[in-house]
């Protein structure tokens, strides 16, 4: 019977860490900032925005480095070291170095995040029976770490003081880097140049030791100024062109890449709305939702890991649905991601109606939000998987890498950025009505009401583009039948 390779358990390990940190960082993130630097709402979003972006970006740059330079094992212990200062600072002094410990996450998270699956995969041969199932195995422990983690660091601010969570997650990284260190002699460490000489492997390690600096000044400059949509918009515009260059050149691939491109546009607009879950969502939820369940008092950082749970649990069910179901055409693709806009819609319906109650008590029930929440987790997984199997597909083979970056870029490295932005119209500039709940309770169910009749607007478009699309296919194929008639 064939078994996995042993190295799959300390990189998922590893990973798991990693999301553990990451996440429970994330979680209070925006918190921290508002509650603890008394930074204004709008400054916070924008902070938020900028680190998320650039930190979704940096992966296109690490795993280049990785690819070319230092191979992929070297690169994850790397990215998880400098991930590991990061959040050390912020638990040493996060008030006065927080802009450099963002840098270094930032920096530490482009040379791993685009590196572990390419890992994983020089792990098994691509006939290994179980390889398919190794990815699993990696995702399921990384989606288990990071709620851990933000349950872990939420509880940990309540209770003890932010430095403290912050340590905890920067522990949890270096444990993650430990114990994949321990396990190196059942991973495969590919070197993709060939470095002998020991003038050539110091000149090597110098030339990423200036890369990584030069990425964390760059990083501090680019937050502390703003500038993060200058860069992304950029990149986005280099990697679009780049996009239809392909498409031009490579007129077999045209008409699958062209079918891809609604589904990543309208997947960015998704998880625009989903991402306000870190900011404007999560902050509603501290200020205008009773948080007691009974005497048990559950933090706004904790109450939004009911979304990772809520995948987790029915991504269980709906694979196995998906997988009876074996046949999965284009319109039927198109039908189940319409679902996902479904159930976003009415996610910030409950939202709404949530802020609105508020408004008139300056609280909110927490049932409400615990609905809208687990209904957030169960549109993602609408949206992801059929978005991601179209666009890998549509590059073939030789595309497929570009593509799954091209998505990421829009989905999460823009789509962060937007969020926060689209999270800064709750910010209330007169000072005197920052504290006073209803206030901020009509704002939040402006935003909130506003989204959703933007959703409103998504399914009816993308409806539309289906119907269009399958009387398209209707008439292709009459005309298909008259012709062997």
């Amino acid at each position: 019977m064939t078994k996995h390779p042993k190295g799959i358990w300390f990189v998922s390990v590893l990973y798991f860490w990693e999301y553990f940190s990451f996440y429970g960082m994330r979680a209070i993130f925006v918190l921290y900032l508002i509650n603890e630097l008394q930074i204004s709402d709008h400054r916070s979003y924008a902070i938020y925005g900028a680190f998320t972006g650039l930190a979704y970006l940096a992966p296109l740059v690490g795993g280049v480095i990785a690819d070319k330079v230092m191979g992929f094992r070297n690169a994850l212990i790397l990215g998880g070291l400098l991930m590991c200062i990061g959040h050390f600072i912020l638990g040493f002094d996060p008030k006065d170095l927080f802009y450099i410990a963002l840098a270094f996450i930032i920096c530490g998270f482009g040379y791993f995040e685009s590196n572990i699956a390419c890992l994983v995969n020089q792990l098994y041969s691509n006939n290994h029976p179980k390889r398919d199932s190794g990815f699993i195995i990696l995702y399921v422990g990384a989606n288990i770490g990071g709620p851990i983690g933000a349950i872990l660091c939420g509880y940990i601010t309540y209770f003890g003081t932010w430095e403290y969570a912050f340590s905890v997650a920067g522990i949890g990284m270096f444990t993650g880097v430990l114990i994949f260190i321990s396990g190196l002699k059942h991973i495969p460490n590919i070197i993709p140049t060939d470095v002998r000489s020991y003038k050539q492997r110091f000149a090597k390690n110098i030339l990423i030791a200036l890369i990584s600096f030069a990425s964390i000044l760059i990083s501090i400059y680019i937050i502390q100024n703003g500038y993060e949509t200058y860069l992304i918009s950029a990149t986005t515009i280099i990697a679009t062109l780049m996009l239809i260059i392909i498409m031009i050149k490579n007129r077999n691939l045209r008409s699958k890449i062209f079918f891809t491109i609604p589904f990543i546009v309208f997947a960015m607009l998704f998880w625009i709305f989903d991402d306000m879950s870190f900011t404007a969502i999560e902050v509603f939820i501290d200020r205008n939702v009773d948080l007691y369940i009974g005497k048990l008092y559950i933090p706004a950082s904790v109450l939004i890991c009911i979304n990772p749970f809520t995948v987790m649990l029915l991504g269980i069910i709906i694979a196995f649905v998906w997988q009876k179901n074996k046949v999965s055409s284009n319109l039927k693709q198109m039908v189940r991601f319409s679902l996902g806009f479904i159930i976003q819609f009415i996610s910030f319906i409950c939202l709404s109606f949530a802020a609105y109650l508020a408004t008139l008590t300056g609280k909110a029930s927490i049932e409400w939000v615990v609905a809208s929440i687990a209904l957030l987790g169960a549109a993602e997984l609408f949206i992801n998987p059929i978005a991601l199997s179209n666009i890998t597909k549509a590059g073939g083979a030789k595309y497929a890498g570009f593509m799954a970056a091209l998505y990421t870029l829009y989905t999460s490295s823009i789509a962060e950025l937007s969020s926060a932005r689209l999270a800064q119209l709750t910010s209330e500039q007169d000072i005197e009505k920052i504290h006073d709940l209803k206030t901020q309770a009509g704002l939040f169910m402006k935003l909130f009401g506003q989204v959703s009749l933007a959703l409103l607007m998504i399914i009816i478009i993308w409806l539309t583009i289906t119907l269009i699309i399958k009387v398209r296919s209707r008439k292709n194929f009459r005309i298909v039948s008259d012709t062997e008639l």
